[in-house]
């Protein structure tokens, strides 16, 4: 083999060789440092009564924008509203009517509460309801198939992002800025994905 076949061979090699150190190195750094190696090890501690409080804080933040009287915190709503929210996530659907045919009157009456609203030319009965889903994190980064580390959100964040998309809703926002209910309930539910699933009811 002459010279000058032998060098080209030789920087073939180191060429093959170059490109294998590149794209696997985050793979020998995973290996020798276990850096991110468990793509959850600095989740934060989430708890549900949190989120559901800040965005109901912000629902009210908006309806005082709006010079619209605050909404009471109402429990029975809040448990009717999470309920929805984990049956959403177990059974794999995102709607205001469960499988059953309930809608959010119907889940209520189930549960003995019937809204009735008394006004001065008029009575209206039954829930409202707004349903959002959104992530505990913001992006994610991945290794291959697999994702390696997220980038988590705040409560502050998750409940900011659900009642920002409400309000561009057109429907939702008009349930947000009702005058005439008083009173709501939020719940919230976080899968085993990360996805944060959150009802809203109104009465």
């Amino acid at each position: 083999m002459s010279r000058r076949i032998e060098n080209i061979v030789i920087l073939l090699f180191l060429g093959m060789l170059a490109f294998m150190i590149i794209n696997n190195y985050s793979n020998i750094e995973l290996a020798l440092f276990g850096k991110n190696a468990d793509p959850s090890a600095n989740k934060p501690e989430y708890v549900i009564a949190d989120i559901e409080k800040a965005i109901h804080s912000g629902i009210n933040s908006e309806r005082t924008k709006a010079g619209i009287g605050a909404l009471a915190w109402d429990s029975n709503l809040s448990s009717i509203a999470r309920e929805h929210s984990v049956d959403m996530a177990m059974r794999g659907f995102f709607d205001h009517i469960n499988p059953d045919n309930e809608g959010p009157t119907e889940r209520g009456i189930r549960h003995g509460y019937n809204c009735t609203r008394y006004f001065d030319s008029y009575v209206r009965t039954g829930i409202a309801e707004n349903i959002h889903q959104n992530n505990l994190y913001t992006t994610y980064e991945y290794q291959g198939d697999s994702i390696i580390s997220y980038n988590w959100s705040s409560v502050d964040q998750i409940a900011k992002k659900t009642v920002e998309d409400w309000m561009k809703s057109e429907n939702h926002r008009k349930n947000i800025l009702d005058p005439g209910f008083d009173g709501e309930g939020i719940g919230v539910y976080i899968d085993e994905k990360y996805k944060v699933w959150v009802t809203e009811n109104f009465c």
